[in-house]
């Protein structure tokens, strides 16, 4: 198997079959251009293809894929008023949790005792803990800097592990549920 650099960029590029390659050149902005399978070369000049794409700079990727001539991607815009629901087993929505938001695209995680949820609300890097009463819609910001994502419960409902993503990184702390203690560091993660 051959291996050769075709082009240089800030996020993944896709092979949309048979012959042309899509990439970003900038956030939220998707171009193909030609590619050749034989030489492993772009050729033509690239054209753009879509608009409001939602990417991340942070974690390279960008939210497309192609197939059958089919263009398929996240619009951009679907974090900026999410708003999260409970349904039945088959579908049925039962009602809404908290306010529309920013979330990040991370599923929320329930506390052990079914009384709250933790999410990240904001974009993929600068994302904030919360933590919403089911009761009453209820929230309250968990963590003070941007980055924080990943949450998970501890086993009696009292603390949340995250994931801090920075410029060196990520990593891993645990926070106080309510707020009684400072967040603790535990280390790096990755790598």
């Amino acid at each position: 198997m051959r291996t050769k650099l075709v082009l240089r960029g800030d996020f993944q590029a896709v092979l949309a079959p048979p012959d042309y390659l899509l990439f970003a050149r900038e956030e939220g902005l998707v171009f193909a251009q030609h590619f050749d399978l034989e030489r492993l070369e772009l050729t033509g000049e690239p054209f753009a293809v879509a608009e409001g794409v939602w990417s991340v700079r942070l974690a390279n990727h960008t939210s497309l894929s192609a197939v059958d001539g089919v263009l398929a991607y996240v619009n951009a815009t679907v974090s900026t008023a999410t708003e999260l629901g409970w349904f039945d087993r088959s579908g049925q929505p039962l009602g809404t949790i908290g306010k529309p938001g920013p979330y990040d695209g991370r599923p929320p995680r329930i506390s052990p005792d079914g009384t709250r949820v933790a999410l990240p609300k904001g974009d993929f890097v600068a994302s904030e803990l919360w933590v919403t009463s089911l009761a009453d819609g209820s929230s309250r910001r968990l963590t003070l800097d941007r980055g924080a994502t990943r949450p998970i419960w501890s086993a009696d409902g009292q603390r949340i592990l995250f994931i801090w993503v920075g410029p060196d990184g990520g990593t891993a702390s645990i926070q106080d549920v309510r707020g009684e203690a400072p967040e603790s560091p535990i280390g790096p993660v990755g790598g």
